[in-house]
Parts: C-alpha cells; sequence; structure tokens
C-alpha cells in the first residue's frame, strides 16, 4: 500500500501486490487501484484504515470507493 496525496493531504491508498488467492484479490482489487473511502468515510490516514478494518466484524455490508485506471471503482461487499 502506497498513500497517494495532493497537495499534501492524502487522496487515497494505491495497492501493490495483489494476489488472485488473497483477500483483496478475492475483493476484486487489483494492482494500481486506489481506495478512498470506506462505507462513506474518507480514508484520511493508515490509522483512519485501521480503525475501520477493526470494525470490520460488526458489520454485515461494507461499500469500498475507489478508483481503477482513473476511473470511479465502487464496490459493495457483503460479509455474512
Amino acid at each position: 500500500i502506497v498513500p497517494v496525496t495532493k497537495d499534501g493531504k492524502l487522496e487515497g491508498l494505491r495497492l501493490f501486490g495483489v494476489r488472485a488467492g488473497s483477500i483483496t484479490g478475492a475483493l476484486g482489487l487489483k494492482n494500481g487501484d486506489v481506495l478512498q473511502a470506506v462505507n462513506g468515510a474518507r480514508i484520511e490516514s493508515a490509522n483512519t484504515l485501521l480503525t475501520m478494518y477493526a470494525q470490520l466484524d460488526t458489520l454485515n455490508n461494507v461499500e469500498l470507493a475507489g478508483t481503477r485506471a482513473g476511473k470511479p471503482l465502487p464496490l459493495m461487499l457483503r460479509l455474512r
């Protein structure tokens, strides 16, 4: 994961090393995708993302927003 910044602010996190058998691969994410928000909450730091990750076990659905090759990449995931 590499931070993507614009004017000194975090715009998202670019994914690298995504493999077909990994969780990110199973979610449909690919190398180069940029994650920007989870459930409508912008990813503002690595700590924000870790806090969101810790809450996943309490959720039934997760909505990811980001970009792939500069185009919107919305994903809705059912966890249970």
